[in-house]
């Protein structure tokens, strides 16, 4: 299968750059507001202008997978084709969005604990963020088995990785400040400072992941655009030498 590469991944970076960027501010303004009210966290909860951020960006991926999907489900057909490698991704993360706005893992958590009737301790508290590590396993079980599909779009790769790479970071944040305890056992009772960091680089980890994929995505997205018109013109080209001859 001819790898679709044209383009290169000129498009990604700006727009990784400009969310990016978003991020940091809403994330700097949400800190700084709770800063000065004395609660640092206060605007990280659930619900916040971070979750709908992240809400919204999740939505986008789920977006421009979907418009991918529709490009290349014109090309080919068959149901084994790798290209439902984009519909697994619209339909995960419009469950990501859900989940994000929803709290689903967050109450899973919580039928988890009175279904079996455990007690909540600092293990079983952290079954949510195990559940988050969850779904990334099955992102990369996703992407392994659908690879040579990826290949095809070299960009991808190093993009892939790095999305990786930081939700990892996400989730080992997510579950050192799910409750203050494993830090004050690693650096004793003054860790609070450093506790309060990891919980706002965790929500920020979350909206460089997406922005990454969304730029990603959006050059993936180019490339099957630009290679779907010229499909298209080809034959009217072909169409009009057979005519003129």
């Amino acid at each position: 299968m001819k790898s679709s590469t044209s383009g290169g991944s000129a498009a990604s970076w700006p727009i990784i750059r400009s969310l990016l960027l978003l991020g940091c501010v809403v994330t700097g303004l949400s800190a700084w507001a709770g800063y000065r009210q004395n609660d640092l966290l206060r605007y990280f909860d659930e619900g916040s202008i971070l979750s709908w951020l992240s809400g919204l960006q999740l939505v986008s991926v789920a977006v421009i997978a979907g418009a991918i999907y529709r490009l290349l489900r014109q090309q080919r057909t068959s149901w084994r084709s790798p290209h439902l490698l984009w519909l697994l991704v619209t339909i995960g993360f419009f469950f990501l969005a859900a989940d994000e706005l929803a709290q689903i893992h967050e109450s899973i958590d919580k039928s988890i604990h009175t279904t079996w009737q455990l007690q909540e301790t600092g293990l079983t508290d952290r079954i949510d963020d195990a559940l988050v590590g969850a779904y990334g396993a099955i992102a990369a079980v996703i992407a392994y088995g659908f690879r040579r599909e990826i290949k095809r779009y070299r960009h991808l790769w190093p993009l892939i990785l790095w999305s990786f790479g930081v939700m990892c970071l996400m989730v080992i944040f997510d579950t050192l400040t799910n409750r203050f305890d494993i830090l004050p056992m690693l650096f004793g009772q003054s860790s609070h400072s450093l506790f309060l960091a990891l919980s706002v680089a965790e929500e920020f980890c979350k909206l460089v992941v997406e922005a990454i994929l969304i730029g990603g995505l959006y050059q993936v997205f180019r490339i099957e655009k630009q290679a779907h018109l010229s499909q298209a013109v080809d034959p009217a080209t072909d169409s009009a030498n057979t005519q003129a001859n």
